[in-house]
């Protein structure tokens, strides 16, 4: 995954309360799985905690 790609997809999980929201996730993300999508929700929580 591109570097812009990766950083967008933390921004949007961030800008929706920790999930991806369905619209990016049948549009930009279609190509993630559900579970790599559950994981990086989870790593981007964990993160993100303090923040």
């Amino acid at each position: 995954m591109p570097d812009r790609l990766a950083q967008n997809l933390i921004i949007f999980i961030r800008q929706n309360e920790g999930k991806l929201g369905i619209k990016r996730r049948s549009g930009e993300f279609k190509k993630l799985t559900d579970d790599e999508v559950t994981q990086i929700e989870s790593l981007v929580a964990e993160a993100f905690d303090e923040f």
